[in-house]
């Protein structure tokens, strides 16, 4: 009877490790965008200390749940794991996580919570691309202004004059107002914060004064800009107080 007992139970754990791998092989076929709600019934059985591990593992790296879990619909496995080497996340486990996240929104939706975020997630990879090419923008106009800056006098200048060409918007005027605003309310020299921003690079100007570099270099050429169009008498004094410690070099 003992043995009848011990081989249907190990009949038992292999009928189980068999549902298991089919389990995950599911999931590996169909853990993609496309097909993720397909499988969804597919999810493992994680309790509330796995799932608490997850978002605390998340937050630990600063990740996004809308970038993890495109991540895990979109990336081949391998490329996942090399993503997400330096952390304790592989592709498995987290693909696991994402399915019972989806289950639970989906269980119980609320004001239809569950297409939204699914919505999100299916966005997530335009919004990246945005994003990535926004911050390529930035890269090339930082690249262009630090050029100009190291010409010194001359390079600040043609910064000036590109921005007049460019043309001054009221988006333009009211950023620049409550730049100068802002610089009031922080107890600075409006000039001083000019200065600085056209002639130190931006980690150092940052150290000094707590303020984006990239945005008060913008501030201070559309604030000369203006004055050359509108105050040009005004425009030389303001221009040569600015500039007066640039040595004709970037530092």
């Amino acid at each position: 009877m003992n043995k009848i007992t011990d081989i249907t139970e190990q009949l038992n754990v292999k009928k189980r490790a068999e549902k298991e791998e089919n389990r995950w092989k599911i999931i590996k076929d169909k853990c993609r965008l496309e097909t993720v709600n397909e499988i969804l019934q597919y999810r493992p059985e994680y309790d509330y200390d796995e799932i608490q591990w997850f978002e605390d593992t998340l937050i630990e790296y600063d990740i996004s749940i809308l970038d993890f879990c495109y991540d895990v619909l979109t990336l081949s496995e391998l490329k996942f794991n090399i993503k997400y080497h330096d952390t304790l996340l592989d592709w498995d486990e987290s693909a696991g996580y994402v399915l019972v996240t989806l289950f639970n929104l989906k269980n119980n939706d609320e004001e239809n919570e569950y297409e939204n975020f699914f919505e999100k997630i299916k966005n997530q990879g335009k919004a990246r691309k945005i994003v990535y090419f926004s911050n390529l923008q930035i890269k090339k106009e930082t690249e262009q202004i630090i050029h100009c800056l190291k010409q010194g006098k001359e390079g600040v200048m043609l910064l000036i004059d590109q921005q007049i060409e460019k043309g001054i918007t009221n988006s333009d005027v009211e950023s620049l107002d409550r730049f100068i605003e802002f610089i009031g309310v922080e107890d600075k020299r409006l000039y001083e914060v000019f200065s600085d921003a056209l002639r130190l690079d931006s980690l150092i100007f940052y150290k000094l004064h707590e303020i984006n570099w990239y945005i008060a270099v913008d501030k201070a050429i559309i604030f000369l800009a203006i004055l050359k169009l509108t105050i040009p008498e005004q425009f030389e004094d303001s221009f040569n107080s600015i500039t007066e410690r640039i040595n004709d070099s970037f530092l």
